[in-house]
């Protein structure tokens, strides 16, 4: 048996205002095994309602099978919203879907449809700002 010193923390909050004005909270937290095997769980609320968007516990990083988006606005019910995975032309595991989208997007210069230097630097610096509040 290995022992290993913890380096990440198991619960990450980050709230604030964004440059918009409008309030933000994120929420984020690994746990080996959730109560309902929900991976993430993102709540958008607004002045007239509500959507949630949920994942698989497995696999919450891509776009996979299982994911829900629910929408509530006003006082009515919560509706279920189906925003199925689309057809793919890419044959393979599912795993590798995302590097074949990557590499198209790429050749096909669809710029918008992955990172470049300038979408990293721009994360890099909000990290930083969260990092330079959070001391």
């Amino acid at each position: 048996m290995h022992n290993h010193t913890k380096t990440a923390p198991d619960h990450v909050l980050v709230q604030g205002i964004l440059e918009s004005g409008a309030l933000a909270s994120i929420s984020f937290r690994t746990v080996a095994s959730t109560v309902d095997n929900v991976g993430i769980r993102w709540l958008i609320s607004g002045a007239e309602g509500e959507i949630e968007v949920t994942t698989p516990q497995m696999l919450w990083q891509i776009r996979s099978p299982g994911w829900t988006l629910k929408i509530k606005n006003g006082m009515g019910e919560a509706k279920d919203v189906e925003f199925g995975i689309p057809k793919e032309n890419h044959s393979g595991s599912f795993l590798g879907i995302n590097t074949a989208r990557l590499y198209e997007a790429y050749a096909n210069k669809e710029t918008e449809k992955y990172a470049d230097f300038k979408g990293g630097l721009a994360t890099h610096c909000a990290l930083q700002k969260i990092l330079q509040a959070s001391k």
